[in-house]
Formats: structure tokens, sequence, C-alpha cells
């Protein structure tokens, strides 16, 4: 499990993003708002229920627990206004149900 990425364009190649994200995790969903990258749930050690948004000109806010249970696997998509996260397991069950995030 890692908390470290990069942004790719095809005029500059590769930039580093910072590591100050969400803690390590695998298995979390990522969405693009058109401006900010939306990161939630994975595993780390955990199940976990909760994130970051990171924008290319400021960085990383953390997003606190306040989602559905925590998951590992599920999907998610942007609707245009709201990250909506779906199924996924946890602990050997598998879920039915999710949440629609809006970022502020």
């Amino acid at each position: 499990a890692l908390n470290d990425g990069g942004r790719w364009t095809p005029s500059g190649g590769w930039t580093l993003t910072p590591f100050a994200g969400p803690s390590p995790r695998i298995g979390h969903s990522a969405v693009w708002t058109g401006s900010e990258m939306v990161v939630w749930g994975g595993a780390g050690g955990d199940y976990l229920d909760d994130g970051g948004r990171w924008t290319p000109s400021g960085g990383w806010t953390l997003t606190p627990s306040a989602g559905p249970w925590p998951r590992m696997a599920h999907s998610a998509v942007w609707t245009g206004s709201e990250m909506v996260v779906w199924g996924g397991a946890a602990g050997g069950a598998y879920s039915n149900d999710g949440m629609a995030y809006v970022p502020p």
C-alpha cells in the first residue's frame, strides 16, 4: 500500500505529487471532478472510510471518516456534482450500499 503518485502531461511528462495525502491504501477509488481528484476508501491494514481531495495548485486536503462502512474494491463515478460510491467488500462480506459525496 502506498500514498504517493504523480500526474502526467504530454508536454511535461511525469510530476510527482506530494506525500501529504491520505494514508497508504490499496483497493480505493478515485474520480476527477474537472478541478480536483477525490480519493476514498480502500484498505491499509484495516478497511478505510476516509480519503482526500487533491488539486494541482493546492495539494492535498484530507477528508474525515464520514462515508458508508469502510470498504475496498468498490466502484465510484463522478456525476458532475458528486462522487457516488457503491458496493465493495470488507472482512469477507460484500456491500450492497453506498453514498454520495459532495466536495465543499
